[in-house]
């Protein structure tokens, strides 16, 4: 395990060595221990215990351990508490403690709630790879068997861009950086080019380390939908007027998926989808929240055909008009039977409860059935996509036998009564990653149609044989 240093990012495992206290205390009365960073846990190990073993109520839960490395650096481990303790006598005693965030830097950290950050940097570990603009030109020269590289700070500044978000109060920045390093003296140089983002706060509001969590979240969630997927975080800086802070969080890492867009086909426009993605972000978080999570899973398995199933019927909600078809003297009649019920109360003729169940019964107008919905939301698709997927003979029977089978299923899955009662559900597992697939696929186009992309760049990219639906439109 290699030991903290500037390069480490939040994928990699490291350690650190130094004095640890509570914020009550000093670093002279400080314990030493080992600090263990891996993406998904971090532990502290301190040779010793902060208060008496005997003392029932020694421990930090929910509260703040200072740290001081051997190299130097000034650490804050946030939300952390106790697991193990011993008291060895005569011998050193132990402790261990689990920890949800740390940061580190040069120069001491107050609190981190209290921080006024300015400005913070980051990137995620997927987005280099699908981000293919570079001004790293390599030369070959074939004959002589030999390479040169060329590039410029001016071709640098062209991967450069920034725009304005969150009603003109952030300044949202792509961008690179290239380092070099000579391997073997001048025998051979190495260049790399790291891609990452960076905010700027322009508002004089106060702005904190949970203002932060909230804009990083939402950056994901926009290129999760370009990558189907929770993008992992790799790294993460924050700035203050007088200091930097590097971040370091636990993260379940994501699976990796084949990308739903190409870089090279929608790069110039991804200004105007950002922008049209803030308008839209409200009616689109819980869906977006919902897919990303999915990537965590290591398998498939009947909760992501439950929660796809949802997500579709969260933008039916949203976007679509669902509100049932009512007698035209609905609320004239509600209002005459709401106040038959109040004199019944009053009578004393029912009870408290009689009186909620009927008044729930009376004011429910009826909710869409799930199969309408889905219908409805497939009616969106483009038509190229529609044959695609449901083909062009008999398609209005295909996608209503389709729906109803989707309802069948999920009420299955959710209500536990016999498989009997629902005529159309799967119980294949096989056919259901099949149609599970194919419900993350329309809304997927959903979404990238809400976002205004052209639609033949929806489907050119949804239906490319590299992508991610390569087996729905060319599995045999």
């Amino acid at each position: 395990m290699k030991k903290d240093d500037s390069k480490v990012t939040m994928l990699e495992d490291f350690e650190m060595r130094g004095l640890w206290h509570l914020p009550e205390s000093d670093l002279e009365n400080g314990i030493y221990g080992t600090l263990t960073f891996t993406p998904s846990k971090i532990s502290l190990k301190l040779m010793g215990n902060f208060i008496d073993f005997s003392d029932q109520q020694n421990s930090v839960d929910d509260k703040v351990i200072y740290g001081f490395s051997e190299n130097g650096k000034y650490v804050y481990l946030d939300n952390c508490f106790i697991t193990k303790q011993t008291d060895n006598i005569p011998g050193i005693g132990m402790s261990e403690y689990q920890v949800n965030s740390l940061f580190i830097s040069s120069q001491p950290i107050s609190l981190i709630g209290d921080l006024n950050i300015t400005k913070f940097i980051f990137s995620f570990d997927s987005y280099e790879i699908w981000d293919k603009s570079s001004p790293i030109q390599i030369l070959m020269n074939t004959k002589e068997k030999s390479e040169s590289v060329n590039y410029s700070q001016e071709s640098l500044k062209s991967i450069r861009s920034s725009y304005l978000i969150e009603n003109d109060t952030m300044e949202f920045s792509k961008r690179a950086i290239i380092s070099r390093r000579h391997i073997n003296g001048f025998t051979k140089l190495e260049l790399s080019l790291k891609k990452y983002f960076e905010i700027k706060i322009l508002s004089d509001t106060p702005f904190s380390f949970e203002n932060l969590n909230d804009i990083l979240l939402k950056i994901n969630n926009f290129y999760s939908i370009f990558f189907g997927r929770r993008l992992n975080n790799k790294s993460l800086k924050i700035f203050t007027d007088s200091q930097e802070i590097s971040a370091f969080f636990v993260q379940r890492i994501a699976n990796s998926k084949k990308t739903i867009l190409d870089y090279n086909i929608i790069h110039k426009s991804i200004e105007t989808i950002f922008s049209k993605f803030e308008k839209e972000y409200d009616s689109l978080q819980v869906i977006l929240n919902t897919r990303a999570n999915q990537s965590f899973k290591d398998g498939f398995d009947s909760d992501i055909f439950i929660d796809t199933s949802k997500n579709l019927e969260v933008f039916a909600r949203q976007y679509l008009n669902i509100s049932p078809e009512l007698p035209t003297k609905y609320v004239e009649i509600k209002n005459e039977l709401l106040g038959i019920l109040d004199q019944k109360l009053d009578q004393n003729i029912i009870n408290q409860s009689e009186y909620q169940f009927f008044e729930n019964k009376i004011n429910f107008v009826g909710e869409r059935a799930l199969r309408w919905k889905i219908e409805n939301c497939i009616k969106l698709l483009p038509e190229e996509l529609l044959i695609k997927l449901f083909g062009s003979e008999k398609r209005k029977k295909t996608i209503k036998n389709f729906c109803r089978s989707i309802a069948d299923t999920r009420n299955y899955l959710t209500h536990g009564d016999s498989v009997s009662k629902y005529g159309l559900a799967i119980t294949n597992a096989s056919d259901l990653y099949y149609v599970t697939l194919k419900l993350q696929c329309i809304l997927d186009i959903l979404i990238l149609k809400k976002l205004d992309l052209d639609e033949s760049i929806i489907v050119k990219n949804i239906s490319r044989y590299d992508g991610p639906y390569q087996f729905l439109f060319y599995h045999n």
